[in-house]
């Protein structure tokens, strides 16, 4: 991996065995407590919260560009080594469809809130 990215894991252990939902927050500068309200999924999903490089405790914020971005953060989520359901908000959007796209990691479903595909 080019950067450190931190996972927040939050889960109840009645969810461990359920599907596994990802957020991945917009940015910059917003962190995994950008999400924290969809703690509320715990009961029914394994949650795990990003946070990108500069947030969240992380450093490593030079050289940093989309691709390494995108590379980093799909590495994390194949250490997961279980499907998920990517949640992108924002700019995390484009990089949760950009993962699913290229078809390593294992995604059985997207959700992108607030994304500017258009930018």
């Amino acid at each position: 991996m080019h950067t450190k990215l931190t996972f927040v894991k939050s889960a109840s252990p009645a969810a461990s065995s359920r599907a596994t939902m990802v957020f991945i927050p917009g940015g910059p500068c917003f962190s995994s407590e950008t999400l924290k309200e969809l703690e509320a999924l715990k009961d029914s999903f394994h949650l795990v919260f990003l946070d990108p490089p500069g947030t969240g405790g992380t450093s490593d914020l030079e050289k940093i560009t989309y691709e390494t971005l995108c590379e980093d953060i799909e590495a994390a989520l194949l250490s997961l080594n279980r499907p998920v359901i990517l949640v992108g908000h924002s700019y995390g959007g484009i990089q949760s469809a950009e993962i699913a796209v290229r078809g390593r990691v294992d995604v059985r479903g997207l959700c992108c809130i607030a994304t500017p595909f258009t930018v």
